[in-house]
């Protein structure tokens, strides 16, 4: 169980169209590699297509170039997939790719493009972090947007 950290739920836009969650990391303890990130979607729409983003909040005092994360997913039917995401946060220069003010940044990745869900239910994605160094400091939070494509995007997208 993640001591000290919270869930917080935002809805996006409209919520038949975009879905967004992130999970607040306690910035005294760090993020510890038992704290999961648990996200839990409903979809209907199997014919949709969707854009997933990772979205990550960090500092400025963050040690790193990148973080690398896990993502687990579990389908409605019970079947399971796991994936390696690295999240690049700064360039060879060391220069923040992140938005923001002051020593707060935002970095949103893009990490599926035209995502077909096949099966109508419930998914869930657990991130758990990646990196040798444990707990990671200076990440403030991490998240999850989905975003159905309208019908003019996957036109385009084509």
């Amino acid at each position: 169980m993640a001591l000290g950290c919270v869930l917080f739920y935002f809805s996006a836009c409209s919520p038949s169209n975009s879905w967004e969650e992130s999970y607040r990391i306690d910035t005294k303890t760090g993020w510890i590699y038992t704290d999961t990130a648990h996200f839990a979607f409903d979809i209907a729409d199997t014919a949709a297509l969707y854009k997933l983003w990772v979205e990550l909040r960090h500092n400025t005092e963050y040690p790193y170039a990148n973080l690398w994360i896990k993502i687990n997913t579990t389908y409605p039917s019970g079947e399971m997939a796991s994936q390696q995401l690295d999240i690049p946060l700064a360039d060879a220069d060391g220069k923040w790719l992140g938005d923001g003010l002051g020593s707060v940044l935002q970095r949103n990745l893009l990490i599926q493009n035209r995502a077909k869900l096949p099966q109508e239910g419930t998914y869930t994605f657990d991130i758990v972090p990646y990196l040798r160094e444990n707990p990671i400091p200076h990440i403030l939070d991490i998240g999850l947007r989905l975003e159905k494509m309208t019908a003019s995007e996957s036109e385009v997208a084509q």
